[in-house]
């Protein structure tokens, strides 16, 4: 005796995938562009790559300037650590008062770090020397390193004193090379904002 089918239920729809949803968002955009006349598709494309020029020439000379500046700082360091960071460092031992200078000058020591000099109008600013041991410093080598709470960077170029096993710490805060690069940055976006718009006005 043959067995009793059971009536299948009625299947229902499945519900839409985001693969499909996306796909149905994409359409009314496309067709939108599709309705656009031709001059328009051209505006929008060169407007499109006008832009994307600006942005990678902004991003170069922003890079470019920056790395500019680095290497005057650094110039600037080498050339300092060979004429008054010795000075200060005499006169920190001869317990004269210090000439103002455009850097901070430490001296660090197995048991701590000494405060000898303050770049003008880095008063209270402080670079991060515990990040840099005294063989590093010692070395002779150029680095960057971040200031002590909510500060500026720093560039610091060490040294070795001389009969002793401490080291010196020349550094120039970062605030002028950021606050310069920033402004070439800000410059930049402006001028290519307003090339963008007037060729839009123009070629439409």
């Amino acid at each position: 005796m043959p067995a009793a089918s059971t009536p299948s239920s009625p299947s229902t729809p499945s519900a839409p995938t985001a693969a499909t949803k996306a796909s149905r968002q994409r359409v009314p955009v496309a067709r939108s562009l599709d309705a656009l006349p031709l001059r328009a598709k051209l505006i929008v494309a060169t407007l499109g790559l006008l832009a994307i020029a600006l942005v990678l020439t902004a991003i170069v000379t922003g890079t470019a300037t920056h790395r500019f500046l680095i290497d005057q700082t650094d110039d600037e360091l080498r050339q300092l650590s060979r004429t008054v960071a010795p000075l200060q460092l005499q006169q920190l031992l001869n317990d004269q008062s210090l000439i103002p200078v455009n850097f901070t000058l430490r001296v660090v020591t197995p048991s701590g770090v000494v405060k000898v000099g303050d770049a003008v109008g880095a008063e209270g600013a402080e670079p991060d020397l515990a990040q840099l041991s005294i063989a590093r410093l010692r070395s002779q080598e150029i680095t960057t390193v971040p200031g002590l709470g909510d500060r500026p960077t720093w560039r610091v170029l060490g040294g070795p004193i001389v009969g002793t096993d401490a080291a010196y710490a020349l550094a120039i805060p970062m605030s002028g090379v950021d606050a310069t690069v920033a402004n070439i940055l800000w410059r930049s976006a402006l001028i290519g904002l307003a090339i963008l718009v007037a060729c839009g006005a123009l070629g439409w």
